[in-house]
């Protein structure tokens, strides 16, 4: 989860990479001549598509407004979004600013908001009531549909308290992404020096890499934009379902970090490196790890085996965890003289930090 504190209209600059929005002196505030409603999503987060393809930082919100003496947790099953003309309320950013037509004005009593990303989810209509959400389904014969799925909610407030209503945004799905050591140090007698032993660094060229994950259970959830209510998930349909990725040719689908690490690109050399699912409750997930790669000496020499300098290896992985909801998880793939091997690197936060894509 990413703190994403802001709110639409004219107010706060989404800030790059991750660090917490704030409001900065090239801001441009507005002090509103009525009562209305600002809404913002400060900080710049994944959310986008697998793909590649950069999507505005647009989003949606649900607004309920309700009497002082009643609170969401008892409202909420009857309630019906009551605030904007438009429901779910599109909220766009343009040129630093997030906006939304017609602005609304606060008309007293309780207030509760839902926010979701991205804008294009199918969500629940007007006439449903109770806590929205939104629906969401991976097209497992095109990766570039994976997309990620964030909510935030504002509940109970009133302008009372502020004229702008703060969202915090959450991950709702599960990513995984594969994390290549891209080098090994590899010792060998000096044929010239009996005493003598040579340790040089070989550099590992990833030529191709397919992965394959197998018992993928849910084809579909309904996820409530409420975090306390779990989400409902539909289960997959097939025997053994799962999907693939694979990457480009002549490893254009790895990019070469500067920290020494490779990170797939599922699609080409400028996507992103998530691959996005649904959370699962079992432990059964597996993925098949295929790469071609060349093995290059510190002289750019490749080092040959039966005639060709291209090495292959297939390796099946079982996760052994269950897939939760907001997690990140790392295919650690390393590299030696001989082998390569497959670890799972959990981490129990989604760590926006180390993600490419912004909240675009």
């Amino acid at each position: 989860m990413k703190r994403a504190n802001y709110i639409f209209l004219l107010v706060a600059m989404l800030l790059c990479g991750c660090s917490k929005s704030g409001i900065t002196p090239d801001d441009q505030i507005i002090v509103p001549t009525k009562p209305y409603i600002y809404l913002d999503a400060g900080v710049s987060t994944r959310a986008s598509l697998v793909g590649g393809t950069v999507l505005q930082r647009n989003f949606r919100v649900y607004g309920y407004t309700y009497d002082f003496n009643n609170k969401w947790s008892t409202y909420r099953v009857t309630a019906k979004p009551n605030v904007f003309e438009n429901v779910p309320q599109l909220v766009t950013h343009s040129n630093g600013n997030y906006t939304y037509s017609p602005v609304k004005e606060w008309q007293g009593g309780k207030y509760t908001f839902f926010a979701y990303y991205p804008s294009s989810l199918n969500a629940s209509g007007v006439d449903v009531e109770g806590t929205p959400y939104v629906t969401y389904a991976p097209d497992f014969n095109d990766t570039a549909e994976h997309r990620d799925v964030m909510t935030a909610m504002f509940e109970d407030t009133s302008l009372s308290s502020s004229p702008y209503v703060y969202f915090d945004f959450y991950h709702r799905l599960s990513a995984v992404d594969v994390v290549a050591m891209n080098f090994y140090e590899h010792s060998y007698d000096d044929p010239n020096n009996a005493n003598t032993v040579i340790t040089e660094k070989i550099t590992i060229d990833i030529v191709d890499l397919a992965l394959q994950f197998k018992n993928v259970h849910y084809q579909e959830a309904k996820i409530y934009l409420d975090r306390r209510i779990a989400s409902e998930r539909t289960p997959a349909t097939g025997a053994n379902p799962y999907y693939q990725i694979i990457s480009e040719d002549s490893g254009s689908g790895i990019y070469i970090n500067y920290n020494e690490d490779a990170t797939l690109r599922p699609i080409t050399a400028q996507n992103n490196s998530s691959m996005i699912f649904i959370p699962q409750e079992d432990d059964d997930l597996e993925v098949t790890t295929t790469v071609k790669y060349k093995k290059r000496r510190p002289n750019g020499e490749f080092i040959s085996e039966g005639g060709s300098d291209v090495f292959t290896q297939t390796i099946e992985t079982p996760f052994k965890q269950p897939l939760k909801e907001g997690s990140r998880y790392y295919l650690q793939m390393t590299f030696t003289s001989s082998a390569v091997s497959i670890s799972i690197i959990t981490s129990d936060e989604w760590d926006d930090i180390k993600v490419d894509y912004e909240f675009e």
